[in-house]
């Protein structure tokens, strides 16, 4: 039932939304409305852009490596 609801809510609101765009809105209100979808985009690509270039830097192996051993003798030292 409470999917639903919410389904009917997304349906509704979504058919509000594109019935207002064509019959309520001056050309110039639809062109404002286009210029900040367009920014919004330009706005989502360049945070998601920055994102992945931080998160997808590469490390250094060099200092992978010396972690991993350095991981390993800590566990060789206590037996395992």
């Amino acid at each position: 039932m409470r999917m639903r609801n919410v389904v009917l809510g997304v349906v509704t609101l979504t058919g509000l939304g594109i019935y207002a765009y064509k019959n309520l809105l001056t050309e110039e209100a639809k062109e404002k409305a286009k210029e900040t979808i367009r920014q919004l985009q330009n706005n989502w690509q360049t945070v998601s852009t920055s994102i992945n270039e931080n998160l997808g830097e590469k490390l250094d192996t060099q200092e992978l490596e010396e972690n991993r051993q350095a991981i390993a003798e800590a566990w060789a030292r206590i037996g395992y």
